[in-house]
């Protein structure tokens, strides 16, 4: 019953969160979505659960573009999600799309990006539109450069930005002055480099500018990567852009015009997704999915290296009390107590996750037996000598841990989990606060 409690604790906590993501999803007007390796979608927003013809999410998830779009569109969308989970973004491309609500034709600025796991392997992608049909109008009548075009400008959530053929800047619109800190009078006839301050995320420089490369080949070219622009004020934003060449009645260059669009959001929201999809919500340290594949990764790894780690399953004793008697909420403290503490004596290369209710895993890295069975007892004695105060009480609890060692011997992930289960169980019939390594379980005469 008390397990029962606990997840359930556990799931409200994550509910909460997800409600918080949904909403401020839900609240931004662009398209977003995520979908799986295999095409399909398995979150998006309002607008685009809408634009699909549907009602809710349930409507569309496990769906790909072949259940909502004509075959011809839906296949070009599919080769290019393809690029994506093979590593390639596909960064601000412009698409040609009707509206399967309005029928309506559009143009949508499509950015995808791969989504990855803490191996860095690609598990999906994250994908944005934004609809841009106003604004492909307003650059195929840019050269006409009358007032109500200056309106338009003025009014679009994206950033526009116009130099001459020199690359000296000659307009900005209000989201590019809010964005870069510049005001059209200040920024005239400055290089578009010293108004435009982009570096790549890394905080490296840009390497070609994109103004210069349009004014060159006479192409709109759209950077493969995301950029952060930094203002006067020091405020950064994440962006996206493109730069077009703009012409006059003669065909000839007179300048270009840079468009970038402010993807701050979508990315913290593609970060926090990416985490909690490996992190456990209570304690922030990793997930047992997470933890199961890291394994997975050293076992694969240690068939061509002389390497031996060693996995500690870590079960607390006496945690069921403190939740029987103080309710979830000082077991929920106790467990981020306990994680706290454990942390201090890891090393940063060491995998620490909570893989169960009160349960643990820790998987030492280049960690010998003998060294393994040290920083267990270690734990152990650290836990036992720690009291956990809950209003005017105070709890001591103590740890039962299982040691298995992971070497070219291992067999399998299921494996090494199941001797340090084992062996984790046996110090906790032995009455806790104790260390068993599976070995010496398997081999008693050793």
């Amino acid at each position: 019953m008390a397990t029962n409690k606990k997840t359930a604790v556990g799931s409200l906590s994550r509910l909460r969160e997800a409600d918080l993501l949904r909403a401020l999803m839900d609240k931004i007007p662009d398209h977003i979505y995520v979908k799986d390796s295999r095409h399909r979608f398995i979150l998006a927003n309002r607008i685009v659960i809408r634009n699909l013809g549907a009602t809710s999410l349930d409507q569309i998830r496990n769906k790909t573009d072949l259940d909502f779009f004509p075959a011809r569109h839906a296949r070009k969308y599919i080769m290019d999600e393809k690029k994506v989970l093979a590593g390639k973004p596909i960064i601000a491309k412009e698409e040609f799309n009707i509206n399967q609500t309005t029928q309506m034709p559009q143009w949508l600025l499509t950015t995808k990006v791969p989504l990855r796991d803490r191996k860095n392997r690609i598990i999906g992608l994250a994908g944005i539109n934004r609809d841009i049909t106003d604004r492909k109008a307003l650059e195929n009548q840019l050269f006409q450069n009358n007032e109500r075009q200056w309106i338009t400008l003025q009014s679009i959530g994206d950033g526009v930005i116009t130099t001459d053929g020199k690359g000296l800047v000659t307009y900005l619109n209000r989201a590019a002055q809010s964005m870069t800190g510049w005001t059209i009078r200040q920024a005239r006839g400055h290089p578009i480099a010293e108004v435009y301050n982009v570096v790549n995320e890394k905080k490296k420089a840009v390497s070609q500018s994109l103004v210069g490369r349009t004014l060159k080949t006479g192409r709109t070219v759209a950077r493969k990567a995301y950029l952060v622009l930094t203002g006067r004020s020091d405020r950064e934003y994440i962006i996206e852009d493109t730069c077009s060449p703009l012409h006059d009645h003669a065909g000839m260059i007179t300048g270009a015009v840079t468009v970038f669009h402010d993807v701050t959001r979508l990315r913290r929201m593609t970060k926090r997704i990416s985490w909690q999809a490996s992190h456990d919500a209570l304690t922030g340290i990793y997930n047992r999915l997470e933890f199961e594949d890291r394994l997975a990764y050293l076992l694969r790894g240690i068939k061509n290296e002389k390497w031996t780690h060693a996995l500690l399953y870590i079960d607390l004793d006496r945690f069921k009390r403190v939740n029987d008697t103080c309710g979830h909420r000082a077991g929920d403290r106790l467990l981020k107590s306990f994680t706290a503490l454990v942390q201090k004596l890891l090393r940063k290369s060491d995998i620490f996750a909570r893989i169960g209710g009160d349960e643990f895993g820790i998987i030492l890295t280049d960690c010998p037996a003998a060294m393994a069975e040290k920083i267990a007892r270690k734990i152990c004695s650290a836990v036992k000598g720690h009291a956990f105060p809950w209003g005017n009480r105070s709890f001591r609890i103590s740890a039962s841990i299982g040691i298995a060692v992971i070497g070219q011997a291992s067999r399998s992930v299921s494996a090494i989990l199941s001797a340090a289960d084992r062996a984790q169980y046996a110090a906790k019939g032995k009455g806790g606060n104790r260390v068993v390594a599976a070995e010496k379980l398997a081999h008693p005469a050793r």
